[in-house]
């Protein structure tokens, strides 16, 4: 790696080219105008970083056939290339912190190119998006989106989306067309339910609705059948779906922070999870029959409404920590947690029984 900072260097000195065994080229704080041919000579070259270069004029860049990831981020969106076309092997590209209030539209020609990122911008897809349906990866985290179009349907080989910190309030039937899509992330944003087009995606493996305004999931949760993350937490939910029990794959649940009273029997079908956090909820009751979740290692059901425990965490041979603080439990069952608590000490098992106030 080779990192260069000097707010009067506009052109890259000459010495550069005569490292051959150079990997990564890092220009900070530049005036740097265009990226020159000779670039090409560095046959190890694979990442070329600009931050903070402000020439005042779009980045020239010439013919390039071994760089892999051009990074450009910084302040200042005329900085920004015109086009791409003459870096055929670009696979990753990164204009983050640019300002930008729609996609670039300089990548139609880089058929090679496999992810974007273009986090903290302003894009609000208002003007008409032209799709790059070779990207697997596209990465929109905190711009200013309030509606997802119906145009990123033609992203159609996406297989990551993070739309994270955007004012999403409304997705278009479009993204049903992303069948081959594996994690779609929607952290914090304003969603208050979720369209039925995300209930087609049947590829999904990680969900991530956190920090929404979601107040049901409609039972056709079902049809995620390959999802194994559900992010759920710090939203409105008053319930969850009995179709849950058929997201056999399902490792880990992410409930807390809403407004669930009832668990659904059906969660005790998934055999495969490790992590079921519904903490911060109004729960009185578990389902009888939590002992078949035989995958369990973290368990947190604190701070709910819980005066018995239904099942003995003793049978949960992977068990690494449990957290039951915050809860009314009756006299005689804060007896059988102690000793509960006690016996899984002596395995190393990390367990939360009381708060600080209710220690003292």
């Amino acid at each position: 790696k080779l990192s260069l900072s000097d707010l009067n260097l506009k052109n890259i000195p000459d010495a550069v080219f005569d490292c051959y065994n150079l990997e990564r080229l890092e220009l900070v704080n530049t005036r740097i105008a265009r990226l020159p041919k000779k670039l090409d000579k560095l046959k190890n070259l694979k990442i070329v970083s600009l931050y903070n270069n402000n020439a005042g004029k779009p980045l020239r860049l010439s013919k390039n056939k071994q760089a892999e990831v051009l990074i450009v981020r910084g302040n200042d969106g005329r900085s920004l290339p015109k086009s791409f076309k003459k870096w055929r092997s670009i696979k990753v590209a990164d204009l983050s912190h640019h300002g930008l209030t729609a996609l670039p539209s300089g990548f139609q020609r880089n058929k090679e190119l496999r992810e974007l990122i273009l986090n903290n911008n302003a894009i609000t897809f208002t003007s008409p998006v032209n799709p790059l349906p070779h990207i697997t990866r596209l990465d929109l985290t905190k711009n200013n989106i309030e509606l997802l179009p119906e145009s990123i349907g033609g992203f159609s080989n996406l297989q990551k989306l993070l739309l994270n910190g955007n004012k999403i309030k409304n997705i278009s039937p479009g993204i049903g067309k992303l069948q081959k899509l594996e994690e779609l992330s929607l952290y914090e944003n304003k969603l208050t339910s979720l369209p039925d087009a995300i209930y087609d995606l049947r590829a999904l493996k990680v969900i991530d609705l956190y920090h929404n305004e979601i107040e049901r999931i409609s039972d056709r949760m079902k049809q995620w059948t390959n999802l194994e993350i559900l992010y759920l937490a710090h939203n409105k939910l008053i319930a969850v779906p009995s179709t849950i029990g058929d997201l056999g794959k399902l490792r880990e649940l992410y409930l807390h922070h809403n407004r669930l009273s009832v668990l659904p029997d059906e969660v005790t079908s998934l055999t495969q999870l490790h992590v079921p956090r519904i903490n911060d909820n109004y729960f009185n009751s578990l389902p009888a029959n939590l002992d078949k979740l035989v995958a369990l290692d973290n368990l947190d059901v604190s701070r709910n409404s819980l005066n018995t425990l239904s099942v003995n965490p003793l049978k949960w041979e992977n068990l690494k920590i449990i957290s039951l603080a915050g809860n009314p439990w009756s006299e005689q069952s804060r007896e059988q947690l102690e000793t509960y608590a006690e016996a899984l000490r002596t395995k190393k098992v990390i367990v939360h029984l009381y708060t600080f106030e209710e220690d003292m």
